[in-house]
């Protein structure tokens, strides 16, 4: 199933995400059919006071794919915190967005982090592919994310970013060695 969250944020000086306003809205490419839910929230985080999580449970859904926007927020709040209420999560990378930030006069691009990243992990994915084929050990990415780095006076500093990448099977040999050999998913800017 699908499930949609829709932001209305309750700050009046918000700026984004207001009731009543277009951008509170879900764009009509991804619109929700009939039968699929639409959870409202009022926070990055989409299970934070939210029916978000009874519904996933109800449903006994135990794995998410997450898109959206804005990646270094809601996102990766969100993804996060699937993770740690024990979700399989995935992220579609090529489906989320977010905007670019202003720091001390320059814009600093999260699309830019997003897209090293992404780079960075699917060069580690077709390693892994690569070596895992016909070794009976799966491969998945999981716990993609980005988020600013602030510096002592509070403001955006740069962004940084990781992803995980987990490999499953009986062969903890085969899967040491493996994980041995693939870079590091860590990008900083």
């Amino acid at each position: 199933p699908v499930f949609h969250v829709r932001h209305i944020s309750t700050r009046t000086d918000a700026g984004f995400f207001l009731s009543n306003t277009e951008a509170s809205l879900i764009h009509r490419s991804v619109a929700p059919l009939a039968e699929e839910p639409v959870v409202i929230k009022h926070f990055p985080n989409s299970f934070r006071e939210t029916t978000l999580l009874g519904q996933l449970r109800e449903r006994n859904i135990s794995g998410l794919v997450v898109a959206g926007m804005m990646t270094h927020m809601c996102v990766d709040t969100t993804t996060r915190a699937a993770f740690d209420l024990g979700f399989t999560c995935h992220l579609a990378h090529d489906a989320c967005a977010t905007r670019d930030l202003e720091h001390d006069g320059k814009t600093v691009s999260a699309a830019q982090v997003q897209t090293a990243l992404k780079q960075v992990l699917d060069t580690a994915l077709n390693e892994a592919r690569r070596a895992a084929e016909g070794q009976q050990m799966t491969v998945r990415t999981s716990g993609f994310s980005i988020q600013p780095r602030h510096g002592r006076d509070g403001r955006i500093s740069g962004w940084s970013g990781s992803a995980g990448l987990t490999l499953e099977g009986r062969d903890a040999a085969r899967i040491a060695a493996l994980s041995g050999r693939l870079p590091g998913m860590a990008i900083v800017s």
